[in-house]
């Protein structure tokens, strides 16, 4: 679990934190409201198979309506 939590904030860390330069508290939650955003309701995962997680989740209630 602990390698899950190192990746997302090296990702975080990369993406946000390194990519700007602030001058307001304001833009670092605007920046960050948006890329979570992204990150977990448009951007597929490699843990789900490649699918964004508002699809992996009809798949599962797709299949448990199916059994």
């Amino acid at each position: 679990q602990n390698g899950y939590i190192e990746r997302f904030n090296r990702i975080y860390r990369e993406c946000i934190l390194d990519a700007y330069l602030f001058f307001e508290l304001d833009q670092v939650r605007q920046l960050k409201e948006e890329w979570m955003d992204e990150y977990n309701n448009r951007r597929p995962h490699e843990s789900l198979n490649n699918l964004i997680p508002n699809e992996w989740k009809m798949k599962q209630i797709k299949t448990e309506i199916a059994n």
